[in-house]
């Protein structure tokens, strides 16, 4: 096993949470949980964890939990994203072997994507660490798109049967690498654990559950709810770039619904321009994730929506 024992930070967040229980579920692994004071994993840890509580702030606090760790799994939330500076130098200190950074997104390694305000303290902290000398450390970026069972139920991927419209970008063939919140859990699991250690090492791991287009959501929504109207409306991919720098320059509410349309530009300028579809470089299948077909998607979002009102 080339990395039995592994700490993880962040472990109660929105990709946190499925990290934990996945690491949690493998047999293999002895789990450690880095925790503030104030995190509820402290008073209810889940069994056969070790928590421990450290100051983020305190190089010294963090190298002393990561004694005889092997690996640091980093799920920590866009802001405290600064955190994960002093914990990569504790790790490197502690002489942990594997540092799985906090990404989960689109590609890193994309020349345009740091440009955009969602994106750029990620890309800044990818492209810090790979200049940094981390000695033995070794780190992995797992790159793995939107979340796919999280912002389908919500319309974020601009097809919302709930209420019965669609707003397609383009000519919505924009293709677009999408991974469940479970199979990037599975991903991190894959790369902690597979038998070459070789795996991730140094390197971006793409991973997709399924490709989409907004043309193959409109379709699909259609057929899995026949009964229910869903109007479609184009909206051009330029304007929505203009409209979101506008909307940042504003500042107040503005600049969040600005920062929220990057996500947008990002996943549907044409000729894969921010890099979110992956080709055939993804690494699914070697680190564990099957994927899915149209019909289990549709299955999938009938299921979410059913939850939702529930």
């Amino acid at each position: 096993m080339p990395f039995p024992t592994v700490a993880l930070a962040g472990g109660s967040g929105l990709i946190g949470t499925p990290i934990l229980r996945a690491l949690a579920a493998n047999p293999t692994l002895k789990i450690t949980l880095l925790v503030r004071a104030t995190s509820p994993l402290v008073a209810d840890p889940p069994a056969d964890t070790t928590v421990v509580v450290v100051d983020f702030d305190s190089p010294a606090s963090l190298a002393a939990a990561l004694t005889g760790i092997s690996a640091v799994v980093s799920a920590l939330p866009l802001p405290a994203l600064h955190h994960q500076t002093a914990l990569i130098a504790a790790a490197a200190t502690a002489g942990v072997r594997r540092f799985i950074i906090s990404e989960y997104g689109c590609d890193p390694h994309n020349a345009h994507l740091g440009a955009l305000p969602p994106f750029s303290a990620k890309v800044a902290a990818f492209n810090a660490l790979r200049a940094q000398d981390l000695g033995a450390l070794s780190w992995t970026s797992i790159a793995c798109g939107p979340f796919l069972d999280f912002t389908l139920p919500q319309g974020f991927l601009g097809v919302d049967p709930a209420r019965g419209e669609a707003t397609v970008y383009g000519d919505g063939e924009s293709v677009v690498s999408t991974t469940t919140l479970a199979d990037v859990a599975q991903a991190v699991v894959g790369v902690l654990t597979a038998p070459d250690e070789a795996l991730g090492r140094n390197e971006v791991v793409y991973v997709e559950s399924m490709k989409i287009t907004q043309n193959l959501l409109v379709r699909l929504a259609r057929r899995v709810w026949p009964e229910r109207e869903l109007v479609v409306r184009s909206a051009d991919v330029d304007e929505l770039e203009a409209q979101a720098w506008r909307d940042i320059e504003e500042g107040g509410e503005a600049a969040g619904r600005g920062f929220v349309a990057f996500y947008w530009l990002a996943m549907w300028k044409p000729a894969n321009y921010y890099g979110c579809d992956f080709g055939e470089k993804h690494k699914s299948r070697e680190v564990g994730i099957q994927g899915m077909d149209e019909e289990a998607l549709g299955m999938m979002w009938k299921n979410l929506l059913e939850e939702k009102k529930e």
